[in-house]
Parts: C-alpha cells; sequence; structure tokens
C-alpha cells in the first residue's frame, strides 16, 4: 500500500467502539477517546496515534502507558492460529522516547484458577531504538498466580525498522505445553521456536494490535 500522510481525514474511532475490518470481522476499540486516537480511512487503513497522557481508561490514573489498539481477533485455546497484518511506522520522526513499542499482541484469558489478570503469552515489540522482537510469557504448565516475566525469544540483528515503509507480519503460533511459535516478517521466515508458554486453560486468546508504554512518538499506521 502506498504512504497514508498524517493530514488524511478518516472516520473518528472512540474507545470501546466497534470497528468492522476488511477481512468482515469486527474488532473493540481501547484507547483514550480522542479525535486523533484511531481512524478509519475509505481504503480500510486503520491509523493509530498516541499522544502524552493517552490513557484507556481501564488502565487507570496510575498507569504509565499510552495505547491506542484493537482487541479481540479470537484465537483457538488448543492447536495453532495464523494471524497476518502489514503496518507502517510513520516518519520520519526517530526512535526516541525511553520505552518499548508494542506493535501486537497474543493475550490470555485467566480462568477461575488464576489469581492475577490478563497478560500477553506472545508480544512484538520495539526496543526504544526501533528494533523488533518476540517475548512470551506464562509457562502453559502453571496456572497464573503472580505476574509472569516475559522472555525474549527473538530480537533482529538488522537494525530497527525503518520509518515510513509498509511490513508484513505474519504469526504462527501454538500455546501449551510443548509450544510454538513461527514469525515470518515480509515473506521470510525469521524466528521458529518451541518451548512452553501460555495459560492453563481452554479459554481462547485473543489478539491486540498496536499497544504503545509510555509511546510519545511516532504515529502507527496497519492495514488489517
Amino acid at each position: 500500500p502506498p504512504p497514508v500522510p498524517p493530514s488524511v481525514a478518516g472516520v473518528a474511532l472512540m474507545n470501546e467502539g466497534k470497528v468492522t475490518l476488511p477481512s468482515g470481522r469486527t474488532a473493540s476499540l481501547q484507547n483514550a477517546s480522542q479525535p486523533w486516537s484511531a481512524k478509519l480511512l475509505a481504503d480500510g487503513v486503520l491509523v493509530f496515534e498516541t499522544r502524552p497522557g493517552d490513557r484507556w481508561p481501564d488502565d487507570g490514573a496510575k498507569s504509565e502507558r499510552d495505547r491506542s489498539e484493537i482487541s479481540g481477533l479470537t484465537v483457538p485455546a488448543q492447536g495453532p492460529s495464523t494471524v497476518s497484518y502489514e503496518l507502517m511506522i510513520d516518519g520520519p520522526r526517530a526512535f526516541t522516547a525511553d520505552c518499548q513499542y508494542v506493535l501486537g499482541q497474543r493475550h490470555g484469558k485467566a480462568d477461575k484458577a488464576d489469581r492475577r489478570g490478563e497478560h500477553p503469552d506472545l508480544a512484538f515489540r520495539l526496543d526504544r531504538f526501533g528494533v523488533p522482537m518476540l517475548t512470551v510469557c506464562g509457562s502453559a504448565q502453571q496456572p497464573l498466580i503472580d505476574i509472569p516475566k516475559s522472555k525474549t525469544i527473538w530480537k533482529s540483528k538488522d537494525g530497527p525498522l525503518a520509518l515510513g515503509k509498509w511490513y508484513t507480519l505474519k504469526f504462527v503460533t501454538l500455546a501449551a505445553d510443548k509450544g510454538h511459535v513461527d514469525f515470518y516478517l515480509d515473506g521470510k521466515l525469521v524466528i521458529a521456536w518451541d518451548g512452553p508458554f501460555g495459560y492453563v486453560n481452554a479459554l481462547p486468546d485473543y489478539w491486540k494490535m498496536f499497544v504503545e508504554y509510555k509511546a510519545f512518538e511516532p504515529n502507527f499506521y496497519s492495514t488489517t
């Protein structure tokens, strides 16, 4: 797809609303309900932006996260699943915030055996320099009693993602005791990982896209 200038007008998408994706599936919006938080353009491109203080109300007043995201693309708890989408990080701004950017998550659902809230099983992140990486958490063997620690299973050796360029992401995941992750970047398999991750229950996971932790720059663009 061609680059999308930030000035292009679109339909503003507010927190707790719904958006129908080009695939026909419906996702929920989680953002600060600002006019710039999320927009749907005429060609189906979703535009996400956060600015300092853009808190999702459910995070609470003490949260340090600025976020604009969609949630609710259900994936099965058992068996492999495949999720793919395209994204572009708007240029020409550089990565200067002292934080990590989270651009996609496979998010678990806690059941009655879990004493903690929901946490992402798998996350696609950028470090503060814009270098992409994948993290997993949970054991898929023990109930979620304590906040799980994330483990990095891949970090690019090719440097940061380019600003103003479209990338195609594809995730093939199996959350289980003998879990598996295949991650493709622009059609190339960059990591094939085996190990336990996820939750000990049969509740379906779901995908979130475009979460930002203390991320003041830049804007995020995506087709879905």
